[in-house]
């Protein structure tokens, strides 16, 4: 790993996490309603009873996602040149572990750089790169926003999935996952998973027929695999407008972090 890339675990647990995951119960609750109660008013363990748990986790993750990347920050001691690649290591009732790719500025040894005969050149930006740059910051200010039930999964979607793995008719040991955030696009799993997912919907469940690729592990390098996956969850990214508050938000934001 480069000397200006740090990877930082950061760990929410015991009360803190709870604090999340109220926040996230809250903020579901207000449209959900259950026999023998108003809507928004049934109680939190009710709430669980019906519906789990683990339907809190990834809201509770937006949420402390800031707390986190303010941590791993302060734990670094480093100043980020980029935003960070951020994956949920390990998620439960009990805590959430996020681990934080962080690009600081890498160290430069300058040579003799003086008198090299160089005249300065006045920097021109054309339409094409002020329209690509205005695009990039939108990308980074955009909001992750919870798509309609009828709404399918979609290239660069985040899908929140439950799945499990087999292979020779056997469960696939470390192939089970339960309410994970998979961005699609992001190739974090084998060729034709996350392919496999575009076109589902929130509550669908589907097997895929995959293949493990030549050059994987040498157990399972080239065998055929089979994984049920439910969709949960869709999320995906919202640009903001191109309007005045717009620009004022460039004016503000020090920092733009990306959330799945």
């Amino acid at each position: 790993m480069k000397k200006n890339v740090k990877e930082i675990e950061i760990k929410l647990e015991g009360k803190e996490w709870e604090t999340y995951l109220d926040k996230a119960f809250k903020k579901k609750n207000k449209d959900v309603r259950i026999d023998g109660f108003r809507k928004g008013q049934a109680p939190k363990a009710t709430y669980i009873k019906k519906f789990g748990i683990e339907s809190l986790y990834m809201e509770a993750v937006d949420f402390a996602i800031d707390s986190a990347y303010k941590k791993a920050l302060e734990e670094a001691k480093v100043v980020p040149v980029i935003e960070p690649k951020l994956d949920v290591k390990d998620i439960n009732e009990k805590a959430v572990t996020f681990m934080f790719t962080i690009v600081t500025k890498p160290e430069v040894k300058l040579g003799e750089y003086k008198k090299l005969g160089i005249k300065k050149e006045t920097a021109k930006a054309t339409k094409k790169e002020i329209d690509e740059e205005v695009e990039q910051l939108r990308s980074q200010m955009a909001e992750i926003v919870l798509k309609d039930a009828k709404e399918k999964v979609a290239e660069k979607d985040t899908a929140v999935i439950d799945f499990k793995g087999y292979v020779d008719g056997k469960e696939l040991e470390g192939g089970k996952g339960e309410n994970f955030p998979l961005e699609i696009g992001s190739h974090s799993f084998i060729p034709g998973f996350e392919e496999g997912l575009i076109g589902m919907k929130s509550g669908e469940t589907k097997t895929l027929d995959l293949e493990f690729p030549k050059d994987y592990v040498k157990d399972l390098a080239g065998k055929k695999v089979k994984f049920d996956v439910t969709v949960h969850e869709i999320k995906t990214r919202k640009l903001p407008e191109l309007n005045e508050d717009f620009y004022k938000d460039l004016g503000s934001t020090k920092i733009l972090v990306m959330k799945i």
